[in-house]
């Protein structure tokens, strides 16, 4: 199928070429560009899709196996360390500078509106 696509666009390509001219030099490496990368995400699509078979059914060799926990160590590292950084007393301690900040500036930003008036 995948050579078949090939062919039709080198077809394509020739024919643009010989009606287009010189514009059809620019559709040539358009069209190769397009085509391989489609391949490129339909493969990797399918390479996705046959993992996730593959674990489903619990037939993984022990790269893939070794691959899949160590994402998900990292997942669950990535989760832990917002959770801690979201309920942390450092956290909490500079939310509420940033917010003391904030309300100074406000209220210098309004005493000066009203000095202006």
């Amino acid at each position: 199928m995948t050579l078949l696509g090939i062919v039709i666009a080198i077809g394509i390509s020739f024919i643009s070429v010989y009606i287009a001219g010189p514009i059809g030099g620019v559709v040539i490496p358009a069209l190769m560009f397009g085509l391989v990368f489609s391949t490129y995400l339909r493969t990797k699509e399918i390479h996705e899709d046959l993992k996730a078979i593959k674990a489903h059914y619990g037939i993984l060799n022990e790269a893939e196996k070794a691959e899949i926990q160590m994402k998900q160590q990292l997942r669950n590292l990535y989760e832990n360390e917002i959770d801690n950084k979201k309920y942390s007393p450092e956290m909490e301690r500079i939310n509420r500078e940033i917010e003391l900040e904030l309300e100074e500036y406000h209220q210098k930003d309004k005493d000066k509106k009203d000095g202006e008036h």
